[in-house]
């Protein structure tokens, strides 16, 4: 595990506040032990049968998206936002849904590795945006797709209540005014050779 050390903060030229969370995450990871980093690859591993029905849970304290994974178990998510420069464009009151990895699947993936390589990470991170619609997921329909603001769709699948997303199981769904965030439990990997799309964030 990469020590955060200011020196090395300074050298890697990732902002202090970001790397104050990355420090947070690296020592969630020490304490849940040792984990074998997700694969760089974009072929999703096969979907699983959806089992866990998530909570939904309405936003009461935070208007915005940012605010809202700030507060709750989503500390990797909003500093990879940050990183990826979206957090701007999520503090908008305007429609969204994001797919939010909580900090174990971070913890997971490696995300101080991920922050250090930035075309990467921004691609991972449009990955989990679906502008311009608030889904509600009651409403979502076995084998239905959501355009991404990388330029990909992922693909929801539905058993009685539990919800799948490509292959990360929808945990928690966090309701705000215009906006919803789907908890997932693993970071989705892009198709094999996206790049940071160009999509235009919808204007407010």
């Amino acid at each position: 595990m990469m020590r955060l050390t200011r020196s090395a903060v300074a050298r890697s030229g990732v902002p202090v506040a970001v790397a104050a969370v990355l420090l947070v995450m690296a020592l969630v990871a020490a304490g849940c032990g040792s984990s074998t980093p997700a694969s760089q690859g974009g072929t999703p591993t096969a979907t699983p049968t959806p089992s866990i029905t998530p909570k939904v849970v309405p936003s009461v304290s935070a208007s915005t998206i940012v605010e809202a994974a700030k507060a709750g178990d989503l500390q990797g998510f909003a500093a990879a936002v940050a990183a990826a420069g979206l957090d701007s464009a999520l503090k908008q009151n305007i429609p969204y849904t994001v797919l939010a990895p909580n900090n174990d699947a971070f913890s997971q993936l490696g995300l101080e590795q991920l922050i250090k390589d930035l075309p990467r990470l921004k691609a991972v991170m449009d990955y989990h945006v679906i502008p311009a619609e608030n889904l509600k997921i009651g409403e979502i329909k076995n084998g239905q797709e959501a355009a991404t603001n990388l330029g990909y769709p992922v693909v929801f699948t539905v058993k009685d209540g539990a919800v799948v997303v490509n292959d990360a199981n929808v945990v928690q769904v966090i309701e705000g005014p215009t906006w919803s965030i789907f908890v997932i439990d693993k970071v989705l990997s892009p198709p094999d050779g996206a790049t940071p799309s160009a999509v235009e964030s919808p204007s407010p």
